[in-house]
């Protein structure tokens, strides 16, 4: 260990032997020295225990507090000085000499009255110690029989100059009794500090919530939590026992209102965490109450998460639900959504009977531009969920289902979409058609209709060749 290490563990040794004979003589003894206060009638009081200056403490008094011999000479050079601070607590004898430093030593006198009261507030032997500090700060009886008459024991001379140190009103200390577990002086302290009082209290005690811990108080202060805000969090179902989670929900910008909603949204057991997640996603009040309205839905936070971030409504998943999918889940139906699959397209498959098609089905009609009117008209034509295929082929090659039902109008009932694709690419249309049968040529195969569009047969060769059979 170095010399300085072993010089400031012997301080640390004397330091600890001067406070343990402080406390033993009970401190009702000491020096004094004295000055001028911030105007002419205050004077400062600097009171020192035992034999030394290491304890002391300040005392700035009024001259007409003082009484006795060489009061007034206070700060006359040489002047025999005798004089008396009386407090209720007890009474500071002064003896010294004046001058501009004047000095001397003090004793203290018990009030055994004010000790008495002192004694049955703290439920032990009141110290001199304690009395002298009562004494210093000026508390009277009467503070320490309210606190007796209000129902305190077990409190000590330091609880009481604290209260006092931070203006702590008798009044105050009753107006904070409406907080159902009776704080301490040391939690009503705190609580005036962080800006809790009477006021509060009684707000608190108003609303149901005068059972909150005064750690609790404090924390949810600190962060803006107010009383108003706590018993709308609690109304909706949210337990006060999760201090943090209140918290959390505040500086996260969640509003009793936004809460409400997410609990109308229908998520089962919703918790904070929820709520917090839902707030921080940007999905809002208007939003999951929406979505709360639908019937049948079971929708997690995720999926009210994802369904916001991807522009999905509840319109939007109501129509998907009128439509007949019901099987769809949340990520079908986004995936829908991306897709530009409007709710008028969906209504149309749901009309037509399509209600088996897969997502990747039902986008696949849309993106290659089997438009609505045409799935409709294709249904109507005998095609099924299961021929997507087949519809698609027919966009591409331009073959309208209105070209479909006409070449079955003229007994072509059986074509293929092969037959029907081939057809159009070959420029047979069904006005085509009608003129050849107009010429007496009916129920020709496809490929000799194609023939005869491309001119390599003729009418006149077809008709002299069944009248030949004939």
């Amino acid at each position: 260990m170095t010399q300085r290490n072993l010089l400031w563990v012997g301080l640390m040794i004397l330091v600890a032997g001067f406070l343990a004979e402080s406390f033993a003589i009970g401190i009702d003894e000491g020096t004094w020295r004295a000055r001028r206060g911030h105007s002419d009638d205050v004077i400062d009081l600097s009171l020192g225990t035992g034999r030394s200056w290491f304890w002391t403490v300040g005392m700035p008094v009024k001259r007409s507090e003082l009484s006795g011999t060489g009061a007034e000479e206070l700060f006359t050079r040489g002047a025999p000085l005798k004089f008396e601070l009386t407090r209720e607590a007890g009474r500071i004898l002064f003896e010294g000499t004046g001058g501009r430093k004047a000095k001397g030593t003090w004793t203290f006198e018990r009030n055994p009255e004010y000790a008495a009261l002192v004694e049955k507030l703290a439920g032990r032997r009141a110290e001199d110690r304690a009395l002298f500090r009562l004494a210093v700060h000026d508390i009277e009886g009467r503070y320490i029989q309210g606190l007796i008459d209000l129902g305190y024991a077990g409190v000590d001379s330091d609880d009481v100059v604290r209260l006092d140190n931070h203006d702590i009103s008798l009044e105050h200390v009753q107006g904070m009794q409406q907080l159902a577990d009776r704080p301490d002086p040391e939690d009503i302290v705190r609580l005036s500090v962080h800006g809790i009082g009477p006021e509060e209290a009684a707000r608190l005690n108003e609303l149901g919530l005068a059972g909150i811990p005064a750690e609790d108080l404090i924390r949810l202060r600190n962060h803006g939590v107010d009383a108003r805000y706590i018993k709308d969090m609690m109304d909706l179902g949210f337990p006060l026992s999760d201090v943090e989670g209140f918290i959390r929900l505040h500086n996260h910008g969640v509003t009793p209102q936004f809460a409400a909603a997410a609990k109308e949204s229908g998520i089962d057991a919703l918790d904070l965490e929820d709520v917090i997640r839902l707030c921080n996603q940007g999905v809002n009040e208007d939003q999951m109450r929406a979505f709360g309205r639908l019937e049948g839905e079971d929708l997690s936070t995720e999926d009210l998460i994802r369904l916001r971030n991807h522009g999905v409504d509840a319109d939007y998943l109501s129509a998907v639900r009128a439509a007949g999918f019901a099987r769809f889940d949340v990520e079908h139906i986004i995936r829908l959504h991306n897709q530009g699959v409007n709710d008028d397209y969906l209504a149309a498959l749901g009309r037509a009977g399509m209600k088996d098609l897969s997502t990747d089905d039902i986008a696949r009609l849309h993106n290659n531009g089997v438009d609505a009117g045409a799935v409709e008209a294709l249904a109507k034509l005998g095609f099924t969920s299961g021929d997507v295929d087949d519809m698609v082929r027919l966009e591409h090659n331009g073959v309208a289902a209105a070209t479909v039902e006409e070449f079955r109008l003229l007994g072509y009932e059986d074509l293929s979409v092969e037959e029907l694709v081939h057809l159009r690419q070959n420029d047979v249309t069904p006005s085509f058609v009608r003129r050849i049968q107009d010429a007496g040529l009916a129920g020709l195969e496809v490929d000799t209709l194609i023939r005869l569009r491309q001119g390599s047969l003729d009418t006149e060769t077809l008709l002299k060749e069944r009248g030949k059979r004939q």
